[in-house]
């Protein structure tokens, strides 16, 4: 992952070393790290069942909107490191997510809720599209809780060593990705003594 990251700039290498810096990307370069299944090991999504990465849907969803909430806004790019982990979230809906949604709704109001106009024509659904292409996405879960005029949505290769792909494949997504970023003026609001800096992406 993170010789992706220095690779095509995302981490500046000027400020990031690797790994050992990881805490220090949110200050960096805007961006933070988070799990669809945190604190559990593994690189390869096909590890785990389908029912096992359901279950950690509504966690990370918390953790977004904590993170939201604790920034005072949204993500500009919140992007998914892997095809599945972005395709279960259309699936294995269980149970009504309303009080989460209504939760949300509380905690950052107006960056949060449907919208009538989205970048890239974006559009919620119940349904898992046939086809999931690297880039910004079209088509986001039903109960997705980041609002879509505010919140791009990514998806990129997946960044395990296991997985087989050319580098192409695997650069290809992330330097699309860090030339996006790359335009999202860092930091956001200009910090003084009384007034941090809030983060403008995320990575999932």
């Amino acid at each position: 992952m993170w010789r992706i990251l220095l690779e095509t700039e995302l981490a500046p290498p000027s400020k990031i070393r690797g790994a050992e810096d990881d805490a220090l990307m949110p200050e960096a370069a805007g961006i933070g790290f988070t799990d669809l299944g945190t604190g559990v090991p593994g690189t390869l999504s096909s590890s785990f069942s389908d029912d096992r990465l359901h279950s950690w849907v509504d966690p990370l969803y918390e953790r977004l909107l904590d993170q939201a909430a604790r920034a005072k806004a949204p993500p500009c790019i919140v992007a998914f490191s892997g095809k599945r982990q972005f395709t279960c979230l259309f699936r294995g809906r269980k149970r009504s997510r309303e009080p989460l949604l209504a939760s949300a709704r509380a905690q950052i109001g107006p960056y949060f809720g449907a919208a009538s106009q989205a970048p890239f024509s974006a559009t919620r659904s119940a349904w898992c599209p046939a086809t999931i292409d690297p880039g910004p996405q079209r088509v986001l879960p039903q109960d997705w809780p980041l609002r879509l005029e505010t919140t791009q949505v990514w998806v990129c290769s997946s960044t395990s060593g296991a997985a087989a792909l050319t580098r192409a494949d695997r650069f290809g997504p992330w330097e699309r990705l860090a030339a996006e970023v790359s335009a999202i003026p860092w930091p956001l609001v200009e910090a003084d003594e009384d007034t941090p800096a809030t983060g403008d992406s995320t990575a999932s």
